[in-house]
Parts: structure tokens; sequence; C-alpha cells
């Protein structure tokens, strides 16, 4: 027997961190950042823009981008393949290689919400 589908799955969430960047800061960051006098609210201002677009580019990025998971499993012979692919406005944007997808689809834990990774790939 062979079962073969392919499954939509759910976006990733991008949310712009709720706290001051301020917080990840290394020693010698701060260090510099008060050596320079860098440390006023004009540049803390444009430092908090940038990162605001980057947030806002990365979300129009993934609300147009679909992600979509195949897969192929032979009961007979024991093959399987998936294959996981992202694309925006139909360009192909990734595309895993079949090890790195079973690995991933082996990792993942089924949930409401779709697949949850329980440790990076």
């Amino acid at each position: 027997m062979i079962i073969q589908a392919s499954n939509s799955i759910q976006r990733p969430i991008v949310n712009p961190p709720t706290h001051s960047y301020e917080k990840f800061k290394t020693p010698k960051q701060q260090r510099l950042e008060f050596d320079r006098n860098l440390s006023n609210p004009s540049v803390k201002k444009v430092v908090q823009d940038s990162v605001n677009k980057v947030y806002e580019s990365m979300q129009k990025l993934v609300e147009n981008t679909d992600y979509n998971v195949s897969y192929r499993l032979d009961e007979a012979t024991g093959g399987r393949q998936f294959r996981i692919t992202m694309k925006n406005s139909g360009n192909l944007v990734a595309s895993f290689p079949t090890e790195t997808a079973i690995d991933i689809a082996e990792r993942s834990k089924e949930t409401s919400v779709g697949l949850i990774m329980d440790r990076r790939a």
C-alpha cells in the first residue's frame, strides 16, 4: 500500500519583541556605547525604527509565502519521501532535501496548530 498526501501547513508567527533591545546588549556593546556616547534618545529611536522595519518585512514575507509538506510512504518496501517547500507569489523560496525533510518530520510533534519542532533542525 502506498500512502501519498500533500498538506499546507500553518505559517510561522512573526511578532516583534515586546521588550527593549537594550536587554540584548553585551557588556562590550554597553561599554562601546558609553565610550562613544551613543545612548542618547535619538540613536535609540533610529535603532528601534530599524528593528520595526525588519519585523514588518519579515511579516510581509511570511504572509505571502505558502508552506507545503508532501509525503509518500510505501509500506511494502518501507520507503518514504518527504518534501517541504516554501513558495512566495508562485516562486519557490526554499525546498529542503529529502534527508532534511525526513529529519524534520521525525523530530516534529503533531498538535492542534500544526507541526511543532521539539528541537532545532
